[in-house]
């Protein structure tokens, strides 16, 4: 059985379609950061599941920027008839290959992150790593059921640093620039 993702579904088959054809959308979108509502023209790249909720990552036509739409804070959706094409150099993989989730932030080099953990913590994070460049230094030796944890070229903003450490119970963070 799979997790319910309780919103955003109205918008995913429009999504789908408009990525299929290659056309952009008009958008309205209220963010969770700004006052109002707004419009604007985007061509949906690919969507994306993270923490129960769909995203369209795509680029803005007027601002020429890739961004991340959440489908629940869209609140009107059409297909254009202008045309797009995915660039071929562009590759999912590798636009979040730094980052936590779905935060993408230029303006934030990666970093490595320490992060300590403990007792059967360690089992969580060996099991299901909360990023690619993970390693573990097993400090079993010196310190009885401990563990530091690198994410070593991770990206994480104010915004996603918090996230990243809720996910997992009671991890404390020992370095970085957070």
């Amino acid at each position: 059985m799979f997790e319910q993702i309780p919103s955003g579904q109205k918008y995913l088959t429009p999504i789908i379609e408009a990525m299929r054809d290659g056309r952009s959308l008009e958008m309205t979108y209220k963010s969770f950061w700004r006052q109002s509502r707004y419009d604007t023209e985007v061509e949906p790249y690919f969507i994306k599941v993270f923490k129960q909720r769909w995203y369209m990552i795509a680029r803005d036509v007027s601002r020429d920027v890739m961004r991340i739409y959440a489908l629940d804070r869209i609140q009107g959706l059409s297909q254009t008839e202008n045309a797009f094409e995915v660039p071929a150099d562009f590759s999912p993989d590798a636009y979040f290959y730094n980052a936590f989730g779905v935060i993408v932030e230029d303006a934030c080099p990666p970093e490595i992150i320490e992060l300590k953990v403990y007792g059967t913590q360690r089992e969580y994070f060996r099991t299901l790593p909360l990023h690619h460049s993970q390693e573990e230094i097993d400090l079993a030796r010196t310190i009885p059921y401990s563990a530091i944890i690198w994410l070593r070229h991770m990206t994480l903003s104010r915004k996603s640093f918090p996230m990243a450490i809720m996910w997992r119970s009671n991890p404390r963070h020992i370095s970085g620039n957070r």
